[in-house]
């Protein structure tokens, strides 16, 4: 690498004159109106050549596990029921079975809500096909089943007509004498 003061015809003063990939690579030669932009020219040229840009960025192998505690770290604890938030966050890390973050995608995650979805509804269905109680699976809903109305529960009865029945007709409105006297 070098920069040398150049007289000819021209009104450009400097030469910098640099082999960036070593004395056997490319050599690149150009004129400058002064010593600095010649300088300037060549540090550019030498720092292009470290970056090595044609390398392509460094590939983050990080665990989405990882992430989730770092996330958890700047920013989850600020927020309400911070342990439940990550504990929910790890499980759905583990039913995707870990995976590297960059190369997780959206389809990734929604197979995994699909599965969930679908193991919810096999097990509810279950429940309700081997004589489960209805108004108990419901007031466990929110553990079991993450259902905020009794609707969506209710659309499970069907598996257990038996049941159904036995909830209409024991129901305190049932027993209820409603004759005037």
């Amino acid at each position: 690498m070098s920069i040398r003061n150049i007289k000819d015809s021209s009104n450009k003063l400097c030469l910098c004159e640099c082999y960036p990939n070593g004395r056997n690579g490319k050599r690149i030669r150009k004129k400058f109106a002064t010593r600095g932009e010649a300088t300037a020219f060549e540090l550019f040229t030498i720092k292009k050549v470290d970056d090595k840009h044609w390398l392509g960025e460094k590939v983050d192998n990080r665990r989405l596990s990882e992430l989730i505690k770092r996330w958890h770290e700047l920013h989850g604890q600020q927020l309400t029921h911070p342990e439940q938030r990550q504990r929910k966050l790890d499980l759905i890390c583990n039913g995707m079975d870990y995976p590297i973050a960059s190369k997780s995608t959206v389809n990734d995650f929604a197979n995994y809500q699909q599965m969930t979805h679908i193991l919810r509804h096999t097990f509810a269905s279950y429940f309700m096909m081997n004589s489960g109680n209805i108004i108990l699976f419901n007031k466990e809903k929110k553990q079991i089943l993450g259902h905020s109305d009794i609707k969506d529960t209710m659309r499970y009865g069907h598996f257990a007509p038996a049941h159904l029945d036995d909830a209409i007709t024991k129901k305190p409105i049932a027993n209820m004498d409603f004759s005037k006297k």
